[in-house]
């Protein structure tokens, strides 16, 4: 960087940086339907507005509370899947559930479900316990701890090459 160059903005590049790593959806698109029907009240008697995000779980509730659907919905996604049990994580799971991709996917994946169920439990945990929800709240924190371990940890094949994307990997970030 030279020595007039500005830090990153991390929030201001956000979605960017969310794509950085071309690996996306580590696990298999799924309906999510039957998780969101399930908890349709909590959208419905809302006080606060809805915004629609394309994403796997695709409905957000913009509140200081925008995890509370998230959390519920994250909690049958990956029941359903057969992932994560109260909190405990099935790694060979993960494992089958990805066998088709590439080398390079599976060690990115394989490495960041490996650090977050093991290094990072405890660090889930101990926000667990700060933010208790309705729903088990461990599958949303598992899934977030994994999308940091790929933007931070990102296969070399995989990560997408831009001013941005340079600087997030530089630590460049303010």
């Amino acid at each position: 960087m030279g020595a007039f160059s500005k830090c990153l903005d991390f929030r201001k590049n956000i979605h960017e940086i969310g794509k950085c790593c071309l690996l996306q959806d580590w696990l298999p698109e799924r309906s999510t339907e039957n998780c969101t029907n399930q908890h349709k009240f909590q959208f419905t008697e809302s006080p606060l507005g809805l915004v629609m995000v394309k994403s796997q779980f695709y409905c957000l509730l913009l509140s200081r509370h925008v995890t509370v659907i998230f959390q519920c919905v994250h909690a049958c996604y990956y029941r359903s899947l057969g992932v994560v049990d109260e909190f405990h994580v099935d790694l060979s799971r993960i494992q089958q559930l990805n066998v088709n991709r590439s080398q390079y996917e599976l060690e990115t994946i394989n490495k960041a479900a490996f650090t977050c169920y093991n290094d990072k439990y405890e660090e889930i945990y101990e926000e667990l316990m700060r933010f208790r929800t309705d729903c088990n709240s461990y599958p949303y924190l598992y899934n977030e701890c994994i999308k940091n371990e790929f933007r931070m940890h990102c296969h070399e094949k995989l990560w997408r090459k831009s001013p941005v994307c340079d600087q997030f990997r530089a630590n460049d970030i303010c």
